[in-house]
């Protein structure tokens, strides 16, 4: 068969690819662009992935310091990169950061006093581990500035940690201040909770088995599945655990009140219903930090 070629068909092709060339080249150089772009934002970001490790090494000996001053700038930059970290959505990281934070409460107190220190930490488990600004959506930052006026901590958290990561067994917590923290599923075993203000903190499931809660405030705690079994509540008396209100709030119900169900742990021969009783007669209250 014999096959005509139309003599325009070289004409009408090269009309048709020059167009085509031009818009091949311009995909070539948006693709180069593209792959440029990502090399170098995977360049960025590994550089500050080992910026961010860098500063963790920093900030564990700053944690390891003789000076108190030092170790707060360290804690205070801990909580800063463990936010960095939950922002760039790398929760293993974070948690790495938060269980440093954990282990300054665990390790003995020194000798020359970390006083200062330790209610650095304490405040920014409660910060981060509010039950409220939990509730009240608070971790979002147009949220915060619209309800700002009315916030009284001042450094709200950028984000909520999750309270199961918190371990604080064996920590001295003596007279810290918890008042509405976030505890669910956290480890207290063992912690010396002597005097501490655990008011209206949800401690639902946490393990605070062993722990020692002498002169501690429990009022309006929520005990829903949480393991008591070994804690030293006190004897009725005068350093026993109060289920009331501090005496420095005004205006408010001050009966005994704690939550708890069937799954709630206490001690061998610890009766809640007793205590409180007792503490409703004599209108026990125990001295807030």
């Amino acid at each position: 068969m014999l096959l005509v070629v139309d003599p325009s068909w070289p004409t009408w092709w090269g009309e048709l690819t020059q167009p085509h060339a031009t818009l091949l080249a311009s995909l070539a150089v948006l693709t180069s662009a593209v792959i440029a772009f990502a090399a170098a934002w995977l360049t960025h970001h590994r550089e500050r992935q080992a910026a961010r490790q860098e500063r963790y090494t920093t900030i564990a000996e700053q944690l390891a310091h003789k000076s108190e001053t030092v170790r707060l700038a360290g804690i205070y930059a801990l909580e800063a990169l463990a936010n960095e970290w939950q922002q760039a959505r790398q929760g293993g990281q974070r948690d790495v950061a938060v269980e440093l934070l954990c282990a300054y409460l665990r390790s003995p107190r020194r000798k020359g006093g970390d006083k200062e220190a330790r209610s650095a930490v304490a405040t920014i488990f409660r910060l981060h581990s509010n039950v409220w600004t939990k509730k009240m959506g608070l971790g979002n930052r147009w949220v915060r500035r619209i309800l700002s006026p009315w916030i009284n901590e001042t450094r709200v958290i950028q984000a909520p940690w999750p309270s199961d990561i918190i371990n604080l067994e064996g920590a001295d917590l003596r007279g810290v201040r918890f008042t509405n923290v976030d505890f669910r599923g956290s480890r207290l075993v063992g912690a010396d909770l002597t005097e501490a203000l655990l008011m209206a903190s949800d401690l639902r499931k946490a393990d605070i088995s062993h722990a020692c809660l002498k002169k501690a405030c429990l009022w309006r705690a929520d005990l829903r599945g949480t393991n008591l079994s070994g804690a030293d509540f006190g004897v009725l008396g005068v350093d026993e655990a109060s289920f009331c209100a501090p005496p420095d709030l005004k205006g408010m119900d001050r009966n005994p009140s704690v939550k708890w169900d069937s799954d709630t742990m206490w001690p061998t021969g610890f009766n809640v219903n007793e205590v409180i009783s007792y503490q409703t007669a004599k209108n026990v209250v125990t001295p807030s930090p």
